[in-house]
C-alpha cells in the first residue's frame, strides 16, 4: 500500500516501512523519516499490525533482560565452565 497523503513529498511503501520498522521502535530515525514511515502506519493497517508486534517484542525483551537468573543457576554454570576450562 502506498501512502498517498506524503507521496509529493516523500513516499512510502509497505516494503520501505518493513525495512525501517526496528529503526523506527528503537527510536534511531531521524524526525523526517519517522514523520513518512509514521504518516505511512497511520493509513495502513498491515504496516500498523507490523509495528505493534515489535514494540510489543521489544517491551517484552527488555523486561526479561532486567531480571537476573537466580544465583543457584549461576553458580552451576560456573562450576561447569571452570571444569570445562580445566578439562
Amino acid at each position: 500500500m502506498t501512502n498517498t497523503v506524503n507521496e509529493q513529498i516523500d513516499p512510502c511503501d509497505c516494503a520501505t516501512l518493513r525495512s525501517k520498522v526496528e529503526e523506527l521502535v528503537h527510536g534511531e530515525l531521524d524526525a523526517q523519516e519517522q514523520q513518512t514511515l509514521r504518516a505511512h502506519i497511520d493509513g495502513c493497517d498491515g504496516c500498523k499490525s507490523i509495528e505493534d508486534t515489535l514494540h510489543r517484542l521489544t517491551k517484552a525483551v527488555q523486561r526479561a533482560c532486567k531480571e537476573q537468573a537466580p544465583e543457584s543457576l549461576r553458580e552451576v554454570i560456573m562450576q561447569q565452565l571452570r571444569s570445562n576450562h580445566t578439562n
